[in-house]
């Protein structure tokens, strides 16, 4: 590596070998981010191919589980449903509690569009049915088991900026981090240091660490999510945009409740190379 260069790399092993699934060879890890990128672009009509760079076309949005899953990253699983029996289905097969909410990405936006705690089939279609009233029958809901509390929620993202290249943000909540404007950024690829100091930049901060009434958290598996999202944003040019929303920090682990991806072609390469810094 140049010198100067941060390792992003866990020690013992390329970034590509992190990223790989159990069992899996780093070649076929970078082939598939390759594939599952250009996969969801093609569904615009553009096309994308190593190495070759198109004029840019429309963006598409996607689910972005995939996507995460070739860095080590897992979302906490979730199924649409579109019934209330099928919802019922779905918490057997999850475990029970769970969390019925909306099946839209903007969705965490509005009131009223989660449910908590359901305990038991009769909850479950009693929420169903509410959300059918409300937004009507053909409503899509999504059924995901309740990750496992206490946890600090925050939110993580990644935005390819005209100037800057990929930035990497974090903040607090909803409320905190884009209400009040309480977010903290980064230029990807991001070290451990960077993920630390990404972390203990917002004014909320003190909530991770013991403050305030709330428990304790595991800071570094945090730091460890933001490290593997930096080298996303680094690899792929095609991410215009990421959000994880929300990531729950436990007492042993981050959970990531949601992603959704935005992915463009790009006009060319990036003309940048190596370790970016804000002077």
């Amino acid at each position: 590596a140049p010198a100067g260069a941060p390792d992003t790399a866990p020690a013992g092993g390329t970034a590509a070998q992190a990223a790989a699934p159990a069992g899996g060879a780093p070649g076929q890890v970078a082939a598939h981010q390759g594939e599952t990128a250009a996969g969801a672009v093609s569904e615009s009509g553009a096309r994308l191919r190593p190495g070759v760079f198109a004029e840019p076309g429309p963006p598409v949005e996607i689910d972005a589980t995939e996507l995460l899953s070739c860095y080590g990253l897992t979302v906490w699983p979730a199924e649409v449903v579109r019934s209330p029996e099928e919802a019922v289905e779905a918490a057997e097969r999850l475990g029970w509690p769970v969390v019925l909410k909306v099946s839209d990405p903007g969705a965490s936006r509005r009131a009223g569009t989660v449910r908590l705690g359901l305990t038991g089939p009769e909850m479950v279609r009693h929420a169903f049915d509410e959300f059918a009233d409300q937004l009507g029958e053909k409503v899509r809901l999504a059924v995901q088991r309740m990750a496992p509390q206490p946890a600090v929620p925050t939110v993580v993202g990644v935005i390819e900026d005209p100037a800057f290249g990929p930035v990497v943000s974090f903040g607090l909540g909803e409320v905190t981090a884009r209400l009040l404007l309480d977010q903290g950024f980064r230029l990807a690829p991001l070290t451990r240091e960077d993920a630390a100091a990404l972390v203990r930049s917002v004014r909320a901060a003190p909530l991770l660490f013991g403050e305030y009434g709330y428990p304790p958290v595991a800071v570094d598996a945090l730091e460890e999510l933001l490290v593997r999202v930096g080298r996303l944003a680094n690899d792929l040019p095609e991410v215009a945009r990421l959000d994880l929303d929300q990531v729950l920090v436990g007492e042993s682990d981050a959970m990531i409740l949601g992603a959704r991806a935005t992915l463009r072609t790009p006009a060319g390469p990036r003309l940048d190379g190596g370790p970016r810094r804000l002077s």
